[in-house]
């Protein structure tokens, strides 16, 4: 949502909202690969293209941005949110008992034309996998909080 504030009163002028979730599993994961998470829950403002796995910023502000990842493969898997090509957040996941399950959470000032993904760590080996499917535990969301 975007806010003005003058006087002590708030004036909507735009709502930027999204959600996504990976609707199949994906393996060969290599270093940079970008997930296209193309399940939509939500896109008010149509920022989010499920066809890239890209949130395009447009409007200035601070988000709310956080993202999910599982897999039953036994492996380790790094994951960030990338801005322009810079990690921003990243979580690593992996070896535990039965399913392997990571996430992050970040408040991001970014200004208009940004492009915000999540993508395999540029450190990591060739071959990791995520899970997804109905369950829809594999997710990329945010928000816009205010200017």
């Amino acid at each position: 949502m975007h806010v003005f504030i003058t006087n002590s009163e708030r004036q909507v002028v735009g709502t930027v909202a999204f959600s996504a979730y990976l609707n199949h599993d994906v393996t060969n994961l290599g270093p940079d690969h970008t997930i296209q998470l193309q399940g939509v829950v939500i896109n008010e403002g149509n920022a989010y293209n499920p066809h890239t796995g890209v949130f395009t910023v447009p409007l200035d502000g601070v988000y709310f941005l956080t993202f999910t990842a599982e897999d039953y493969r036994p492996h380790r898997e790094l994951l960030d949110i990338v801005v322009d090509g810079q990690m921003i957040s990243s979580t690593v996941f992996g070896q535990n008992i039965d399913h392997y399950v990571g996430g992050n959470t970040v408040l991001a000032g970014l200004r208009k034309g940004q492009s915000v993904w999540v993508a395999v760590d540029s450190s990591e080996s060739t071959g990791g996998s995520l899970q997804g499917d109905t369950g829809r535990y594999t997710t990329f969301s945010g928000f816009y909080l205010f200017e």
